[in-house]
């Protein structure tokens, strides 16, 4: 809703400014009125039925309103407007003020002829200024809805019941008791939560997204219902992307024509009040239940529920719930747009020195509260898009779009900045230098040029995450090198070993059928070769002796082969278990193969599997010292320096930071990883399990070890956690260059 404000706009053409002229103006018949009390100073609401906008106006300026008639002269109106106000006093100037901004709002007309290409063509500059606005808020896009009327008034003898007295008083007790139960048990709900990876995986995150918008459609549908209860109008419903997940909003604008400020406060807190009890029956039924769909679903229906209710609607610095609840608490309408214009006003008297004549009823002490509101939102939405963004990042991690999200906040950043700019240059065309003091204007200029010279030339250090896992220092990882079934496990984890020790033995009977035909093979083309020495056949002699040969050579290929069954320590050192398979290769088992196994490789239970060539077996730590494997792709890789420091935060310990640097660097690229990197177990790199049950990714990643300088007890094999490196310093403006190009250069 507006409120009709003083200001430099123009009178439309041959209106008259002489006191004797009469208005070529006057008031809509249409116009619907609405007295408000309540507050320290009564207001009229203003409704247009047309273009379903809404104006708040004081008693005096609706009775300037009331006073245009097409026939009244500037002097008619000024002596109306005194006479039913008296403690009223205008000048013929502020009159014409107000009239304009009255047209300018559309609650005038006129019959004169010649207005309708200046209609159009501010029509059509509303259009780009939506169009435009919809383009920088690519995380909030308001699609064109509908009429809902007829939906929310057949609905409502069903639904109404949520919003009697009593029923809101037992949903209130009922939210506040589940509540109040997790509190109590604070510990044990903490830790039954899944980590960040689970709860915003890929197997998540179309239930999540499922969450969002059957609950922001039940919230809509809340403030919808409670408006038609209230006897008010809703508008409009629509789609909306927010943070590209669909959800619903519903215009309930018309909950402002109500007399009463309870009913219009409740109004907009209905939606939070729905939500509020699909938190307390999330929360009870992911309690009472065991791991399963159910369980996941009801968390995810408490976790979006609680949050989007305590950071988006409840803040009254964003234009949701709690905005029109403090608005109307406090009797500002247009609360937000207010206090934009006095940030508007107040940076051009910082920046430029144009000091605002225009007419204003605002208190003294308010401006002060209303700037203050207004940097304050402003930052809040700043922080929360960012915050938007990292989440995003997070998403976007294991897929390797981490660039895309940068590009993302270079847009944001944009978008922050975009809508002053093209105020400021239309300022300038309005009014060029004439208002503006050359002191505040050429400092100005300073800030601003040497920002964008900082941007372009002044290098920073850009921070980068890689996923990172433990294993002891200069490890030596003992794998199959040909598939075969499990004989016998001689070293087990935890065991010490020496150098060309036994850990393993297995059995390949195919080989050993394959050998036992190759040396059959053999002893007949020794026969047939004494015997064309016999015969004196010399082409045949020359036959058996090729044939000899190759088999041979087969014969100590197949020896080679089968001695690897048999597989020995690397080095001297402790034995380590191998990785864990939670299941058996679906693949294997429908290609017929022998039974594979499950858990690690040494257990007990796997006496008899069939391993697969390069599995991972075992690892034999040479010495008691810990090294990390730092995961990084090729972009990163110019980024990452031998001798750089790292800093490490484990995922078991996030409460301290340790030091390392970087040794070595893996000169190729791998696809195997340690499954406790993987996003199935936890981790943040998307993989998939290929033939052998070993888990690849999509993209090859490089490997980096790093010897940490404080490690100690705490720090196990295969603890994952996140490493923190300096990237190549470079200025802002090409970090979002090569953010660009490698977006870009994936599509």
């Amino acid at each position: 809703m507006s409120q009709l404000r003083g200001g430099p706009t123009l009178l439309p053409p041959n209106s008259g400014e002489s006191s004797s002229e009469a208005f070529p103006l006057r008031c809509r018949t249409d116009l619907q009125y609405r007295e408000v009390v309540g507050y320290a100073d009564s207001f009229v609401v203003v409704k247009d039925p047309v273009g379903l906008k809404y104006f708040r106006l004081r008693p005096d300026q609706v009775t300037l309103l009331r006073s245009l008639d097409g026939r009244s002269t500037l002097e008619d109106v000024r002596r109306n407007v005194m006479l039913a106000h008296p403690n009223v006093y205008l000048t013929p100037k502020e009159v014409q003020q107000a009239v304009a901004d009255l047209h300018e709002k559309g609650l005038l007309r006129s019959d004169r002829s010649g207005l309708a290409p200046a209609q159009r063509r501010k029509s059509d500059e509303q259009k780009r200024q939506k169009l435009f606005g919809s383009l920088l808020s690519v995380l909030f896009l308001r699609l064109p809805g509908w009429y809902p009327d007829r939906m929310l008034r057949s609905l409502l003898p069903f639904c109404g019941w949520l919003f009697h007295p009593v029923v809101v008083t037992l949903c209130v007790l009922f939210v506040v008791g589940s509540w109040g139960f997790a509190l109590v048990n604070f510990d044990d709900v903490r830790r039954q939560l899944p980590t960040f990876g689970q709860f915003f995986g890929p197997r998540n995150l179309l239930y999540l997204w499922a969450t969002i918008a059957i609950t922001k459609f039940l919230h809509e549908m809340g403030h919808g219902l409670t408006c038609r209860r209230f006897g008010a109008e809703c508008h409009e419903m629509g789609v909306m992307l927010l943070i590209f997940s669909p959800t619903l909003y519903c215009d309930v604008s018309d909950s402002w024509m109500l007399p009463s400020r309870a009913k219009r406060m409740m109004i907009a807190a209905a939606g939070m009040y729905v939500e509020l009890i699909l938190s307390g029956i999330g929360l009870l039924v992911w309690w009472s239940t065991d791991s399963g769909t159910l369980h996941f679903l009801a968390l995810n229906l408490f976790l979006t529920t609680a949050v989007s209710t305590v950071i988006f609607n409840a803040n009254p610095l964003m234009r949701l719930d709690g905005y029109y609840i403090l608005s109307d608490f406090l009797g500002i309408p247009n609360l937000g747009s207010r206090a934009n214009e006095r940030l508007r006003k107040s940076t051009l008297w910082l920046c430029l020195g144009i000091e605002n004549r225009e007419p204003t009823h605002e208190d003294e002490n308010g401006k002060g509260w209303l700037l203050t509101y207004a940097v304050l939102a402003l930052a809040y939405r700043f922080v929360l898009a960012f915050g938007i963004l990292i989440m995003l990042r997070q998403w976007l991690l294991p897929q390797r779009l981490d660039d895309l999200v940068t590009l993302l906040m270079c847009f944001v950043v944009f978008s922050f900045l975009a809508k002053p700019i093209m105020q400021g240059w239309k300022m300038w065309k309005n009014r060029g230098l004439t208002e503006m003091k050359w002191s505040r204007l050429i400092g100005s200029a300073v800030v601003l040029t040497g920002l964008g010279l900082a941007a372009v030339f002044v290098p920073i250090p850009w921070y980068a995450e890689a996923p990172i896992v433990a294993e002891p220092y200069d490890v030596r990882h003992v794998r199959t090198v040909v598939g075969g079934r499990l004989l016998a496990v001689h070293a087990r984890p935890g065991d010490s070993v020496e150098q060309g020790a036994v850990i393993a033995e297995l059995e390949n009977t195919e080989l050993q059928d394959r050998l036992d035909q190759v040396e059959a093979d053999i002893a007949v083309q020794k026969a047939q070769i004494r015997v064309a020495q016999y015969t004196g056949d010399v082409v045949e002699k020359a036959l058996s002796r090729d044939h000899f040969a190759a088999l041979t050579e087969q014969q100590t290929q197949l020896k080679a082969m089968i001695a690897l069954l048999t597989i020995r320590a690397p080095v001297s050192g402790t034995v380590i278990a191998g990785p864990v398979r939670k299941e058996p290769t679906p693949a294997a088992q429908q290609e017929g193969q022998p039974v594979t196994w499950s858990g690690r490789p040494t257990d007990r239970n796997n006496a008899g599997a069939f391993l697969e060539s390069a599995t991972h077996l075992v690892s034999i730590a040479p010495s008691d010292g810990t090294q990390v494997l730092l995961h990084f792709d090729q972009a990163e890789l110019e980024d990452v320096h031998l001798g750089e420091e790292v800093t490490l935060r484990f995922e078991s310990i996030p409460d301290r930071l340790y030091n390392g640097r970087v040794e070595s660097v893996g000169a190729e690229g791998q696809v195997y990883i340690e499954p406790a990197l993987a996003t199935k177990y936890g981790g943040v790199l998307a993989t998939e399990v290929d033939e052998q049950g070993r888990e690849r990714l999509a993209e090859p990643v490089y490997v980096g070890r790093v010897r940490l300088d404080d490690a100690d007890a705490s720090i196990v094999p295969g603890t994952r956690g996140q490493a923190l490196f300096t990237r190549s310093q470079r200025p802002v403006a090409r970090w979002a260059w090569r953010a660009f190009r490698r977006v870009f250069s994936m599509i």
